[in-house]
């Protein structure tokens, strides 16, 4: 048996629509999430409290772990509905707001725990399910008119997590909700240094930095990180539980079965 991280479940507001273009909004709803009663009731303890950016822990070197965040930045993503709602006041909602969330099916219950959560500040977010086709669709074309919800805390391959954002497309190019269909400036200016890095170490340097920038940012609302746990038999040799979603990881060429512990 292994234990992976499997990212996390987020939401993302338009920057390009109100209220989500006021960082104060933005903020409030992270301090909105209650992560240590999302970790030990819909994940029964399995799960983590920590928030996350843009890139899964895993991804060492590439992502910006918590331990380096400064205590200023640890508060703005720590549950706190007393100070979300001040700031909500000062973004000029003192009494809240309705808004929408787009989501799959999969994720159903989270959603349901981040409406009822974000109710306690009086954000009244309407979740809209559809199947995952139309969901891509949504995402890669910013059809969704306020937040999109799906995975977050990428551990693909750094070359395609740092185009998900990308607003000039690329076959992994996808909205996410993360900006406007414009997209971002900054950060597509961190997607093309990272292509044009010379040396691996400075590619890590940069996608650091990127996934930095964007929690600054309060882009995405979600959970801490959520783990799989993988079991195989005894006789499948040179395989260690790596992760198989796309192939990640795993080298099947080296991949064989004993027989001799088949019974």
């Amino acid at each position: 048996m292994a234990k992976i991280t499997g990212g996390n479940v987020s939401i993302c507001g338009r920057l390009d629509k109100a209220p989500f273009t006021d960082i104060r909004v933005r903020k409030a709803i992270c301090m909105a999430i209650d992560r240590t009663a999302i970790a030990n009731s819909i994940y029964g303890g399995t799960g983590s409290d920590q928030p996350v950016g843009v890139i899964d822990p895993i991804m060492k070197g590439y992502c910006y772990p918590y331990e380096e965040w400064p205590q200023s930045l640890k508060d703005e993503y720590t549950y706190n509905p007393t100070k979300a709602k001040e700031l909500l006041a000062e973004a000029g909602f003192p009494n809240g707001f309705k808004t929408n969330v787009v989501t799959g099916g999969t994720n159903t219950e989270v959603m349901e725990a981040f409406k009822a959560m974000f109710m306690d500040i009086g954000v009244d977010m309407e979740i809209r399910t559809m199947d995952s086709v139309t969901l891509e669709a949504f995402m890669r074309t910013a059809k969704h008119d306020q937040m999109i919800g799906g995975a977050g805390a990428s551990s693909f391959p750094p070359s395609r997590t740092i185009d998900l954002a990308y607003s000039k497309g690329g076959t992994d190019a996808i909205s996410l909700g993360l900006a406007a269909p414009g997209g971002d400036p900054i950060y597509d200016a961190y997607r093309d240094k990272f292509w044009a890095a010379a040396t691996q170490t400075e590619a890590m340097n940069i996608m650091k930095e990127m996934d930095k920038y964007v929690i600054g940012q309060h882009w995405g609302y979600g959970t801490g990180l959520i783990y799989n746990y993988v079991y195989w038999q005894p006789w499948l040799k040179g395989y260690n539980g790596e992760s198989t979603q796309w192939s990640q990881g795993v080298l099947w060429s080296r991949l064989w079965v004993d027989p001799s512990l088949k019974k």
